[in-house]
């Protein structure tokens, strides 16, 4: 049976994203090592979040625009090779300013990646949209979630934890003849065949819709980040659990992340965006609710984080099918701006949070999950809103799956 090319497209953009999520969730499990083979601190070995952070928003100014002029072949190129040079400069570092440079590599080569596979493979799987995204983003959570125990498996066998790092940059070396192969022409799969063509570079920049969807990934990508990185500690200081058992509720909450990415993807088939999206961030609302409601109770905080992890799954790739469909003719663009935006969120909300665990308790803290939630289903709102104003309906989330 031959495969077609969309197919062969999807099932590489799996393995990439795979590989990525094994690099981005590696990091903190070898950051011991890392300390030592630079001779840092390991506060200071952990600006490497950082680094790789602002790389990937450097990323997202100039990847856009390349892919709608130039195709995905060539960027795709440059982000593969960044990943694997970076990563192999970070592991290789002995002194912490090399090691945060290769780092900030690797943040760029993964904000390229990460962009590229998202629209094309929306724009290919342009009947199924929510569905095709869902499911690499899916196993972007498979590696992440794999990734910690491979490290300490290598850690017990070898002396080494950065396996993990090795073998995430080792296949985006090895898919990039792969890619190349199959983005043969230029333009191929830059934008959506079956949308209208361009209508302008920036016209896209005028629609109430790009800014409300700005809006809505900047409070999902902080509320997730938030969510993700203040779990361990929040449960630590509200209940009676010992930090390590604390951070149980940090992998129930990425493996419900993952599982929500499994269902969306079998659900995208069969329900509008509209309805996916509504569904998923409701039960994100009242995973944030629990959360909030159940501070000390240790099942209900976990199963809040779960509810919550479950909720937001879905979103990030659901909201790119959306994108993608709203602006067939800049969908690179459009989508890199909306990433943008939504980085600044990863890095405000999760400092605020912070901030107010800090001054005000935890559960002050807290209510920033359940409100990230509630702004983003008024996203939703406004944006129907918006359509109905104009034609009385919402022509793209309620007719692409």
């Amino acid at each position: 049976m031959k495969l077609s090319h969309a197919t062969i497209i999807l099932v590489l953009a799996c393995a990439s994203f795979f590989g990525l999520g094994l690099i981005n969730a590696a990091i903190g499990p070898t950051l011991p090592e890392l300390a030592g083979n630079t001779g840092s601190s390991l506060a200071a070995v952990g600006s490497l979040f950082s680094g790789m952070f602002f790389g990937s928003l450097a990323a997202q100014v100039f990847t856009g625009p390349l892919l709608d002029r130039f195709g995905p072949r060539w960027p795709l190129m440059a982000g593969l090779t960044m990943v694997g040079a970076g990563i192999t400069g970070v592991a290789f570092a002995r002194a912490l300013p090399v090691a945060l440079a290769f780092g900030f590599l690797t943040g760029m080569g993964y904000g390229v990646i990460a962009l590229i596979i998202n629209v094309t493979v929306s724009n290919l799987f342009s009947h199924q949209r929510a569905s095709a995204l869902n499911l690499i983003n899916m196993f972007f959570g498979v590696g992440a979630f794999i990734a910690p125990a491979i490290a300490g498996l290598s850690l017990r066998l070898s002396g080494s934890s950065l396996t993990a790092l090795w073998l995430g940059g080792a296949l985006e070396i090895l898919l990039l003849p792969l890619f190349f192969w199959r983005f043969k022409s230029k333009q191929q799969d830059a934008t959506d065949p079956n949308g209208p063509p361009p209508a302008g570079k920036t016209q896209f920049l005028r629609s109430p819709v790009l800014w409300i969807l700005s809006l809505m990934l900047l409070f999902y990508i902080g509320t997730e980040n938030g969510a993700s990185g203040w779990v361990t500690a929040y449960m630590s200081q509200t209940t009676p659990l010992a930090v390590a058992d604390a951070a149980l509720a940090a992998s129930a909450f990425w493996l419900a992340f993952t599982a929500g990415r499994m269902l969306g993807a079998l659900l995208g088939v069969r329900w509008s965006t509209s309805t996916l999206l509504t569904v998923c961030l409701s039960i994100a609302l009242l995973g944030g609710i629990l959360i909030v409601a159940s501070t000390g109770n240790i099942p209900l905080s976990f199963l809040g984080f779960v509810l919550l992890g479950l909720g937001l799954g879905p979103t990030f790739p659901t909201a790119l099918a959306v994108i993608t469909a709203t602006f067939p003719g800049a969908s690179g663009s459009a989508t890199s701006l909306t990433m943008a935006v939504g980085f600044v969120g990863g890095m405000v909300i999760p400092w605020l949070l912070g901030v107010i665990m800090a001054a005000e308790g935890p559960r002050a803290g807290a209510l920033l999950l359940p409100l990230g939630a509630l702004i983003m289903l008024g996203c939703l709102a406004a944006k129907r809103l918006f359509y109905q104003r104009q034609s009385g309906s919402d022509p793209v989330a309620d007719g692409i799956r």
